[in-house]
């Protein structure tokens, strides 16, 4: 059996996306982009170890081939990224589509009562033609409901077992049980100056140093000591703008993050009212003061509430991944002391 597994994050460890893949399960991800971005590594760390052993080299070629190297790497962890957040959506899926098809099962079990309750009622001159046919046709509908239902969740379930190369039969999903966990707003923020863009417009900012330190000499031409000058300014302002934008994402990301939480919480609640309802029909059931289809009501609305809670839970899930992915960046880079099952994945990427 294989399942997601939630992360308990610790103060001293910058969290990875909440909900995580196995590492063996990454592997087996088909995922076009990840095999291309290993490509582009191969033939970066080529390019590298190319310029590293010219002695004719300059240092700013020196210094590009080398960013370039960690931009091709990063590419790499981005691909990673994406394919976990895929499949996580895929895995999710599947799991709201059988609660999905349990809900029209209830339903479905519902309207037969309800037709057969109706049939006898009427028969005893008590409901009326209209009535009957209204209850038959609920049944109809319910039927196509949990056809619908089951055609959705054979879709999902194919789809996910082809992101991991295996047969849909043989999935056994778990279902997530704790709730995500939300980083602090400093936190994120922090880790957040690491970001592939930030990263990138520092690369550039150093590459204008670089070559601004070139030309600043009495050898080269007024002109182009300005224009080196002019795009060392410019590359410093991208910088800060970079890190503005990028401190405005997170925040947002962060609220929002926060809302799904609140969510999580009211839906929760919900379900806790719906389950104290159901014991409460159950003992009058038992009691004989309601009948069979007040209880198979009951019933419905506490499964439907729970359904409701876990697809809170995944939802909040999903956007602690998204606000991971604001976090990183565009490249989703992984800093150093990341840990946790899914960066196991990306180190056996690098072969490391």
């Amino acid at each position: 059996m294989f399942g997601f597994l939630l992360t308990t994050l610790s103060a001293a460890q910058p969290p990875p996306p909440v909900t995580t893949l196995a590492s063996a399960l990454l592997k087996r991800v088909a995922d076009a982009q990840v095999s291309a971005a290993r490509v582009d590594l191969a033939a970066a760390e080529r390019a590298a170890v190319r310029v590293a052993a010219d002695p004719f080299a300059l240092r700013l070629p020196r210094l590009q081939a080398r960013h370039a190297l960690s931009d091709a790497r990063a590419a790499l962890q981005s691909a990673l990224f994406a394919a976990q957040l895929t499949t996580q959506d895929a895995y999710f899926g599947v799991l709201e589509a059988a609660d999905a098809v349990r809900l029209a099962e209830r339903a479905l079990e519902h309207a037969d009562t309800t037709l057969g309750a109706t049939q006898i009622r009427f028969e005893a001159g008590a409901a009326t033609v209209v009535e009957v046919g209204r209850a038959r046709n609920a049944l109809r509908g319910a039927t196509r409901d949990l056809d619908a239902e089951r055609t959705r969740g054979r879709l999902a379930t194919a789809q996910l077992a082809a992101r991991l190369g295996m047969a849909a039969e043989t999935l056994s999903l778990q279902e997530p049980t704790t709730d995500p966990v939300v980083p602090k707003l400093g936190e994120v923020l922090a880790r957040s100056q690491n970001n592939q863009e930030v990263r990138a417009a520092a690369q550039a900012l150093e590459e204008a140093r670089v070559y601004l330190a070139g030309v600043d000499n009495a050898f080269s031409a007024r002109t182009e000591v300005e224009g080196a000058q002019v795009a060392f300014r410019a590359a410093r302002t991208a910088l800060a703008e970079r890190r503005r934008s990028v401190a405005l994402a997170v925040r947002s990301a962060h609220s929002e993050a926060l809302a799904f939480r609140d969510a999580l919480q009211a839906a929760g609640d919900a379900d806790a009212t719906e389950e104290a309802a159901l014991e409460v029909q159950q003992a009058r059931f038992d009691g004989g003061s309601i009948s069979r289809l007040e209880l198979m009501q009951a019933e419905l609305d506490a499964a439907t509430s729970t359904a409701a809670l876990r697809r809170a839970r995944h939802e909040l899930a999903r956007t602690v991944s998204g606000l991971e992915g604001v976090v990183r960046g565009s490249a989703g880079v992984f800093a150093s002391s990341d840990a946790g099952i899914f960066t196991e994945g990306v180190d056996d990427a690098f072969g490391e």
